[in-house]
Parts: C-alpha cells; sequence; structure tokens
C-alpha cells in the first residue's frame, strides 16, 4: 500500500515520546518518595499521641478521637506539602542513583527542606533514633562520614519559616537551638558550632542559616515534635 503520509492521530515524534515516560517515571520516583515521608510523619504524630495520658474522669469521646486523627492528616499533609524534613529528597535520590540511568534521568539540584541537603555526596547521612520525649517524639542523628568530610564548616538551615523560641548554649561548644514553625511543627537542634546571631524572638525564614557546625563535629541532632506554643517576645 502506497504510503499517503497520514499519521495516526495517536502517533508521538519518537523524542516527545521518550521525554513523556522520562517525565512520568520521575513523577512516580517523587510520588513514592512523597508518600513514603508522609507515612513516618504520621508513624511520629501516633508516637506523639501515644505518649499524652487520657484523663480518668474525662476520657476522650469517639468522636474526639477520629477529630485528632483527622487534625493529624492535616499537620501530615500540610507538612508534606511544604516540602516535608528531607526523607523524601533522600529516598528520591536512592531512587534515581539506582535507577536512573535506566531510564534516562539525571539528578537535578533538588531543594532541601531540611537542615542540610542530604545526597550520595554528602558527608552526613540522617537516621532515627529512639527516645522518650513527649515535647519531642522525634529525632533524627546526622552522623558524618569521615571519609566524605570536606573539613569545612557546613551551615545548619531552617526546614521552615518560624520563630526562634530558645537559643542556649550548652557549652562553650555545643549548642541548642529551639524553632516554632508556622505551620505547627517544632524544631529542636543540638550541635557542635557556632550559632548565628538570630536573637530569641526573631522570625527565620524557610532555608535561613541557624549556625556553623564545626569541622570536627561527628554528628548533630534535629528533632522534632507539634508545636502548641507561642514564642514570648
Amino acid at each position: 500500500m502506497a504510503d499517503l503520509g497520514i499519521k495516526s492521530a495517536g502517533a508521538q515524534p519518537q523524542g516527545d515520546l521518550e521525554n513523556h515516560v522520562r517525565n512520568k517515571i520521575d513523577k512516580q520516583f517523587r510520588d513514592v518518595a512523597q508518600m513514603y515521608e508522609k507515612q513516618f510523619l504520621r508513624e511520629m504524630m501516633k508516637s506523639m499521641r501515644s505518649t499524652v495520658s487520657e484523663s480518668e474522669f474525662l476520657p476522650a469521646s469517639q468522636g474526639e478521637k477520629i477529630f485528632k486523627e483527622q487534625l493529624d492528616q492535616e499537620y501530615v499533609e500540610k507538612w508534606g506539602d511544604r516540602g516535608g524534613i528531607g526523607i523524601a529528597d533522600m529516598i528520591y535520590d536512592q531512587l534515581v542513583e539506582k535507577y536512573g540511568d535506566k531510564f534516562g534521568l539525571k539528578k537535578d539540584h533538588i531543594q532541601t527542606h531540611g537542615p542540610l541537603p542530604l545526597n550520595a555526596q554528602s558527608e552526613f547521612k540522617a537516621l532515627p533514633i529512639q527516645n522518650n520525649r513527649r515535647d519531642y517524639p522525634l529525632t533524627l542523628q546526622f552522623q558524618r562520614d569521615a571519609e566524605k568530610s570536606s573539613g569545612l564548616l557546613t551551615e545548619l538551615k531552617s526546614p521552615w519559616a518560624g520563630k526562634l523560641a530558645n537559643k542556649i548554649k550548652l557549652s562553650t561548644e555545643e549548642s541548642l537551638l529551639e524553632i516554632f514553625h508556622d505551620q505547627g511543627a517544632k524544631s529542636q537542634f543540638v550541635f557542635r558550632g557556632e550559632p548565628s546571631s538570630i536573637k530569641v524572638g526573631q522570625s527565620l525564614e524557610q532555608g535561613q542559616t541557624l549556625g556553623l557546625l564545626s569541622p570536627d563535629a561527628k554528628s548533630f541532632f534535629w528533632s522534632l515534635g507539634q508545636s502548641e506554643q507561642t514564642v514570648s517576645e
């Protein structure tokens, strides 16, 4: 049959088809990474609720329990929509590192919403550790890989916007910073290094530098909780 130059309505140029498939795979990687992070945050919220004992005189009704579950879910969705806590970025990085070449994906710069970028080249890795704190039930320990250490000062950044609630010098080399974030979370950082000149009550932008981690610090800690307080001026 002669070629009449007629193309199927659904036909696409090869390049466009490849880009479509590549973008679809990339979106699936990101969706999976965000799904795992939100599940992690849900477990964190459950852990937080389990530490709060009910009153023997006024036990929570079924309606109140449902409302709390829905409120916790809303917190999780907001955290996720605002970029999460960096776990999704780490998972996405790992997926692209492992399967990216197969699907023609190249890892671009990822905007991190944790205290520092975490990827295959990073000298830090984050590990959740157990604690019994009601105010901060989730703690991540960022451990430095000595073989990847640059020997330079590392900037610690605010994961989300908020206000500085506490600034405490624990020792001559170690500091504690506490932040109440705008979306209802709160963070606490304990690190060896020099905090920035920000003052208690001062507003913070997402990504604003909190301090400089000492080059010889082997780790630092980031704890997360739900904020129900305000910063006193």
